[in-house]
């Protein structure tokens, strides 16, 4: 986040999204200061059964703040 928001000085927002059964990459957004912004179920190809996503996104204010 560090290298985005200092290279693209009008970047506003970094959203990210991950299957809530993935704990790992959620805590790891949650580290990094990001909200939880939306959940959603979506349907890929390689599951059966359709899966829970999660998108979680932190502002430059945020980010400024959370550092």
């Amino acid at each position: 986040m560090h290298w985005a928001f200092t290279k693209y000085s009008s970047l506003a927002r970094i959203a990210a999204s991950a299957m809530t059964p993935n704990g790992a990459s959620v805590r790891v957004m949650e580290k990094c200061g990001m909200k939880l912004e939306a959940t959603r179920v979506a349907r890929f190809e390689k599951f059966a059964e359709p899966v829970e996503l999660v998108r979680y996104s932190i502002t430059r204010e945020e980010w400024k703040a959370f550092q």
